[in-house]
């Protein structure tokens, strides 16, 4: 392991230098970072040794050198807690190739590195059946990430597979004027996982319960306590208990619960009547929940029916009883253990509140909070008195009454006297608006009723505000009105221009601290940061880059600010806050801008608006640790504030976005761990591992902030905004230069009588243009005396005013050509497709939204498959004169029974009509081109699943046609042998729904 101040090796002879920094494993991910894509039920690895993913050893690098390529470093790790192995190697190709590209290498290299991956699995008895490769390089914006699931063995398809990724990548990169991956290093990173396949049996024992694990609300009084005296009976003991509750009076039950030798009593009877042995470690719902379902029926025909379910998720039971009629639900809750193999059984006291609501279906197996607004098409839901369960399918006929009675207020026929007085009881509720609580009655006959024209039962408080219930119009997710079939259109809402403040900002970041000695990783912390702040107010007067001479109502009383761990004295700022960690301090200072900068009241604008509703809810976004932290920088000097004049305007709350060039790739990241931190939780909008937007809501003392990236609205660098625009900046004639490399901590009072050494500018990642500019800045300006501190305070400070100076001239080009703000917008093509919608928009009902699959509904086909069938219909028509009816011919496909045909030739002289199949390779795993049962394809699922499927379907086809199945391969084999095929294809148009 080299030294912190040590230079990776600089190789002689056609290799270029490796990437500047000292660490060459600084863009691999963490270990537990790949792992945790895995669910928690597909790991069975040992608890023990949660921290042994950091770099075990380095290896040795000879081992790995090739004759075009060289390994400049390799290390591998393992993780006894995840079944995994790592292989992590840092690589430079010998790059003297002309227009060839070097596949063969390449391929070579992968395939090296997979197998050794694989071989150091098997070294530390990990069988591994999954590869994560990951192929990361400081040109590319995020990784080449390949991953194997189920692999039999290493071949040259997987090679193949990663070098065509690695050679659309590096493609995409010469497209952006980015040097080809092939010219510097890159890190090859490979984790070999023993997923151990599914659980087989939930193992259950006794012992103490544990603590649940599951992704949702658990709410209180989900389960009930019992005892389980360190036995293994968890299992018997829990339905036991449930089936008491039934069985038992109220007050004969109490007794039961509180008796813990009757309850082993009844399990031991239990055990001895189901002829379960007695006495085992553990016992399993998949082994004995059908003995004890033969039991309970024998004793209460058609009374109950057992379910389980587990805490990894999954809201519906992982294993039920066959029951069909019955009255009552006894359901369990499995607990895995520690070692992934045995866990334990609860008695669920309340089904709905192991998922954090008020009920559960057991028809459509689906929590639900209130019955009216249960899914309509649940087969368990009476659709009369809104009630669901068993007792009430088919809107309660099975409760078998002799009654029929109609209600006029509602226009609903019923035929059970229980059904008909549920939907007349009146119920008392108590609504809170403001201070203001009143009491209404509620009834299920004034809150659904039905249409005698159209028959629809609706709730006339979800209908049309304007209209009410109009027959054949539903409302419309995509458009969010009611209207009738075909009439669906991107409504026009104007928005009404508000009120903004603009904070642009930058940081620079020392790259050297290294957080844990162990870790191979080394952490990027804030040392100075500079902020602008502005507002559409400013803007418009024209003084949004002039010093306030008179306090701002949006801006606040100062314009720019900055925050850094050290002084300096050349730099104008308004605020210069001299504080251990800018990060912090400036997230703070940010998010709490209108509570701490303009001085508004908690809840201030709330009570305006909304009557007096106090607002106490800045709990949700910082914990108390959060809040004692904040309470500790609030002195004297941090607070300073400069009064509102007389004349000036009451401070006002608007919404603040900030802007960060490239943000959403760096400085937003290192925002939202501090965010993190902080307790609060912002909303985000991603585009892979960018984070374009981040937004936190209007909470306590928390100001509406909305984070977003100045390049997805300007994709130019940051250096060309001065050309681009023609701007004209005091003091600022380009984007400077700044010695990253040269930015430490123990550098700030390291005054030079010289610029620092050429390489911590890294010329290395320069385009060769750059390059050239910077060396021969550089020697213009090489006997310049050095200031760490004023040299990164001056930097900051013009990249800001870059940054404000390009946003607001393209705000202003925008609106001057579109009457739109640029702004509202998270990227420019969003902000294009405003402008699109509000120009098409000249009346109402313009631009219409065509379903997915067009108006006629017809069926999902490929491409492929639609040509073939042409082209079938034409030479079936020729040849035989028979008629093909496929997805565009008149009638559309053929239907029969519950399937759809792709292709049905009629034939007359024949005995059964011809039905044609085209498969996709991919999607109805081609034996020909997935062999094997076990390879994951379309939809996740294995070969082996996807044909028992289709064999169901071809066998049930074959009963009334001759059946005819078409595979893609065979197709593109065709068209090779017959050029006439393929010049059908070629000239036969893509035809899209309508």
């Amino acid at each position: 392991m080299s030294s912190d101040d040590e230079m990776p090796p600089v190789l002689d002879g056609p290799y270029t230098p490796v990437r500047d920094g000292v660490e060459p494993f600084e863009d691999a991910p963490p270990l537990v970072e790949v792992i945790n894509q895995f669910p928690n039920q597909l790991i069975l690895g040992d608890s023990k040794g949660k921290n042994e993913h950091v770099i075990k050893d380095r290896l040795n690098l000879e081992e790995f050198n090739g004759e075009h390529f060289k390994c400049l470093d390799a290390a591998q790790a393992e993780s006894g807690r995840f079944k995994a192995y790592r292989f992590l190697g840092r690589f430079m190709l010998d790059y003297i190739w002309n227009a060839d590209y070097p596949e063969a290498v390449l391929k070579s290299l992968f395939l090296m590195c997979l197998s050794y991956a694989l071989k150091g699995a098997s070294a530390m008895n990990i069988t591994a059946n999954h590869l994560i490769f990951l192929l990361t390089s400081r040109h590319l914006d995020y990784e080449i990430a390949v991953h194997f699931k189920n692999f039999k063995k290493i071949d040259d398809k997987m090679a193949e597979t990663i070098l065509t990724r690695f050679e659309i990548v590096d493609q995409s990169n010469k497209s952006k004027e980015r040097p080809s991956l092939l010219e510097e290093s890159f890190v090859i990173d490979i984790t070999a996982i023993d997923t151990g396949g599914k659980r087989q049996k939930m193992a259950g024992k006794g012992g103490r319960r544990r603590d649940f694990n599951v992704p949702y609300d658990l709410l209180e009084g989900a389960t009930y306590e019992l005892e389980n005296n360190n036995d293994a009976y968890c299992l018997f003991r829990a339905f036991e208990f449930l089936r008491m509750k039934y069985v038992l009076p109220q007050q004969r039950f109490s007794e039961y619960k509180r008796d813990e030798g009757l309850q082993l009593n009844n399990v031991t009877s239990l055990l001895r009547e189901c002829d379960i042995q007695m006495g085992l470690q553990f016992y399993s719902i998949e082994e004995y929940g059908n003995k004890i379902q033969e039991y309970y029926n024998e004793m209460h025909p058609g009374m109950f029916r057992l379910f389980c379910f587990d805490t990894f998720g999954k809201m519906k039971p992982v294993w039920k009883s066959a029951m069909t009629d019955y009255r009552h639900e006894l359901c369990v809750l499995y607990t895995e253990g520690d070692d992934g193999a045995v866990g334990h059984y609860d008695a669920i006291k309340s089904i709905g509140k192991v998922f954090g609501a008020r009920n559960y279906c057991f028809g459509c197996e689906a929590p639900y909070t209130h019955q009216n607004r249960h899914n309509s098409s649940c087969k368990w839901k009476c659709h009369n008195c809104q009630r669901v369960g068993n007792d009430f399918r088919g809107n309660c006929k099975n409760l078998n009454e002799n009654f029929f009675e109609s209600c006029l207020g509602c226009n609903k026929t019923f035929q059970s006297k229980s059904c008909y007085d549920h939907h007349k009881k009146v119920t008392m509720c108590t609504v809170k608006r403001g201070k203001e609580a009143k009491t209404i009655e509620k009834c299920i006959c004034n809150s659904s009723k039905r249409c005698n024209a159209c028959g629809v039962i609706y709730r006339p408080e979800r209908q049309d505000k304007k209209n009410g219930h109009v027959c054949d119009h539903k409302f419309c997710r995509a458009c969010g009105g009611f209207h009738a079939k075909r009439e669906c259109y991107i409504p026009y809402r104007p928005k009404v221009k508000k009120e903004k403040r603009f904070i642009f900002f930058d940081f620079e970041c020392t790259t050297n601290f290294q957080p844990d000695p162990n870790l191979a990783k080394f952490k990027h912390q804030v040392n100075f940061c500079y902020a602008h702040v502005t507002c559409t107010r400013c803007i418009q007067n024209g003084t949004w880059n002039d010093e306030l001479d008179r306090t701002c109502a949006i801006c606040g009383p100062m314009r720019f600010y900055s925050w850094a761990p050290f002084y300096y004295d050349n730099t104008a700022v308004d605020r210069a806050f001299r504080v251990d960690d800018p990060l912090a301090a400036f997230t703070k200072w940010l998010l709490n801008f209108e509570s701490e900068t303009l001085h508004i009241e908690t809840g201030e604008t709330r009570k305006r608006k909304r009557g007096g509703k106090k607002n106490n809810n800045a709990a949700h976004f910082i914990d108390e640790e959060a809040e004692d932290d904040v309470s500790d920088d609030n002195d004297a000097e941090n607070n300073y504030m400069l009064g509102y004049d007389e004349e000036g305007e009451k401070p006002i709350s608007v919404t603040t976005y900030a802007y960060a060039h490239a943000g959403s790739r760096y400085d937003h990241i290192l925002i939202f761990g501090e965010m993190l931190r902080m307790g609060v939780r912002p909303k985000l909008v991603r585009q892979g591992n960018h984070l374009l937007e981040m937004s936190t809501s209007k909470r306590g003392t928390i100001t509406r902030t909305v984070f977003r990236d100045s390049y997805k609205l300007i994709p130019i660098k940051l250096a060309s905004f001065v050309k681009t625009f023609g701007l004209s900046i005091e003091g600022v004639e380009n984007k400077k230069y700044f010695p990253h490399g040269f930015n430490k901590a123990e550098n700030y009072g390291n005054v030079l009588d010289n610029l620092p050494p050429i390489e911590s500018y890294h010329p290395g990642s320069m385009l060769p243009d750059d390059r050239k500019a910077l060396e021969s800045w550089y020697e213009e300006n090489r006997e310049t005396r050095f200031d760490l501190r004023e040299v990164i305070a001056d930097y900051c400070k013009t990249d800001v005013q870059i940054l404000a100076h390009g946003l607001i001239k393209m705000r202003e080009l925008f609106t001057q050509k579109t009457g739109a703000d640029i702004t509202d917008s998270i990227t420019i093509p969003s902000a294009c497709m405003r402008f699109f919608v509000t120009l098409a928009h000249m009346g109402n009902e313009r631009i219409a939204i065509v379903p997915h699959l067009g108006y006629e509904k017809r069926g999902k086909q490929s491409t492929i498959a639609r040509k073939y069938l042409k082209w079938r219909a034409e030479e079936e028509e020729r040849e035989n004169g028979y008629t093909l009816r496929h997805v565009e011919s008149p009638g559309g496909e053929y239907k029969f029974g519950s399937y759809s045909l792709d292709g049905m030739v009629e034939r007359a002289d024949a005995d059964k009509n011809l039905a044609i199949e085209v498969n996709g390779c991919y999607w109805h795993a081609c034996p020909h081109c997935f062999p094997e049962d076990d390879a994951i394809v379309g939809g996740g699922e294995t070969a082996g699943a996807i044909r028992a499927r289709d064999e169901k379907r071809t066998r049930a086809i074959a009963r009334e046609f001759e059946v005819e199945i078409v595979w893609e391969c065979q197709l593109h084999r065709m068209m090779e042998d017959d050029p006439a095929m393929k010049a059908f294809f070629d000239n036969t148009p893509r035809q899209w729904p309508h």
